[in-house]
């Protein structure tokens, strides 16, 4: 099984999107009710114009964010540590 080895400015940006965008979206909420509406609301949430800083993410940066949220990352867990 080949492990996910990230580069060390790779994991930090994506501890960045988690940080930034996904945890305070999601919140508390406990990982088995996060479901696909839930993940739904955030990727909508990231595509528009917010408040705080009126410039939506790139579609780049929301399928690395999806990526890291399925696991494929190594950031969860597994490959290269957990958050």
């Amino acid at each position: 099984m080949r492990e996910n080895k990230l580069e060390p400015s790779t994991e930090g940006t994506y501890r960045g999107y988690l940080t930034k965008h996904v945890l305070p979206f999601i919140g508390k909420e406990k990982v088995g009710k996060i479901d696909a509406e839930i993940l739904d609301s955030l990727y909508y949430e990231m595509r528009r114009c917010r408040a705080h800083q009126c410039r939506p993410l790139g579609e780049s940066t929301i399928r690395q964010v999806h990526m890291i949220l399925s696991g494929r990352s190594g950031v969860l867990g597994g490959g290269s540590g957990s958050v």
